[in-house]
Order: C-alpha cells, then structure tokens, then sequence
C-alpha cells in the first residue's frame, strides 16, 4: 500500500493552537472510557498527540488500537510516524 493511500487528517486543528487540541484529545478520551475495545478512537486520538507532537502518547494509543485490530495497516502506518 503507497503513502497515497493515507491521507493525513485534514480535520485536526493548528497544531499551534495548544487549546483546541487538548479539548479534541479529551472528546476523544471520553468515547475511549465509554467503549475501550474501539480501535478507532485510539487511532484519532493518536492523530492528535502527534498534531501536538506527543509522539510517546501517539505511539501509546497506536499500540492499543493494534492490540485491538492488528488487520488495519492504517495503524502501523501511523506508528511509523511517531519514530
């Protein structure tokens, strides 16, 4: 599969705008605590630690989302993005 084929989400805020990510990133937690065998919480939330450039608690949250669903590459391919 080519890097084409994952787009970089283009829904995630400045990551300058330190404020806007932190409140994304606790929506996110909030599904998380609601349905923790989602990998796809895991994985949006990993998309913002790493638009922050919290790269151990994207690489943390990947983790979990492979645990969860080792079938989807999306999520290694996103694990290599935080090394």
């Amino acid at each position: 599969m080519a890097c084409k084929d994952h787009p970089k989400n283009t829904n995630l805020p400045d990551p300058n705008d330190s404020t806007a990510n932190a409140n994304l990133a606790r929506e996110i937690s909030k599904k998380i605590e609601e349905d923790p065998t989602n990998p796809k919480y895991f994985m949006e939330r990993a998309e913002v630690y790493i638009n922050s450039k919290y790269l151990a608690r994207a690489e943390a949250d990947l983790l979990s989302a492979i645990a969860l669903d080792s079938t989807n590459d999306a999520y290694f391919f996103t694990l290599g993005r935080t090394q």
